[in-house]
């Protein structure tokens, strides 16, 4: 069975950043090359927030109020690495994974807006001077959309009982100042899938249950 640790994906982005910190003054003059994301980085995501992650969601919550299957939010962490240019991020790409399905849930993509400021503003580029804005920025988002939530529910006939692991598989796209298109690292991250929370209905003190 494949497994994915949070600490090695987590390695592997840091060791991405170090290497784009170094090759990011290569890149100033426009060219929308990103191996491995050394010039435009997606350095974590992480369900939830970063003072609390979320590992396990519930397939769906039913209470007094009907049945949900709700979203799950999360922040991403990019960093541009490229001198005198700065990206406007404009899309966050994820496809997910379920191991041992014999079906798997549609990628989907989600429209973002934030603007990172050069790794360095030095000489000529494609900004003006004093341009700034800081070059790491923390973007919220959601890390498992409603619509793939309910295909999950929609298709439990077809994927393990849960609890199960879905995999999931970001990337970040986006343009820079000189007009280049530019798309981070992929960057996977682990949610668990539970078994659906049935709240039962709370009743009122001195009442008999039903």
């Amino acid at each position: 069975m494949r497994t994915i640790s949070f600490s090695s994906v987590k390695g592997a982005a840091a060791k991405a950043l170090a290497v784009g910190a170094i090759a990011g003054a290569l890149f100033g003059c426009g060219s929308a090359s990103n191996d491995q994301g050394t010039s435009f980085t997606l350095v974590d995501v992480v369900p939830g927030t970063t003072e609390n992650p979320l590992t396990e969601v519930p397939l769906s919550t039913t209470d007094g109020d009907g049945t949900t299957t709700g979203a799950v939010r999360g922040v991403y962490t990019l960093q541009n690495n490229i001198a005198r240019q700065g990206i406007r991020v404009q899309r966050i790409n994820l496809s997910f994974f379920i191991e041992g399905s014999d079906v798997q849930p549609p990628s989907t993509t989600l429209a973002a807006g934030a603007v990172l400021g050069p790794v360095e503003q030095t000489g000529d580029g494609s900004l003006p001077p004093g341009f700034g804005g800081a070059s790491s920025k923390v973007v919220s988002s959601f890390v498992v959309p409603v619509e793939i939530m309910t295909w999950l529910n929609l298709n439990r006939a077809q994927l393990p009982e849960p609890p199960y692991t879905l995999t999931i598989d970001a990337s970040v796209s986006g343009v820079t100042t000189a007009g280049d298109g530019i798309e981070s690292n992929s960057f996977a991250t682990l949610i668990s899938i539970l078994p659906d929370v049935v709240i039962e209905p709370s009743v009122p003190e001195g009442e008999p249950a039903a």
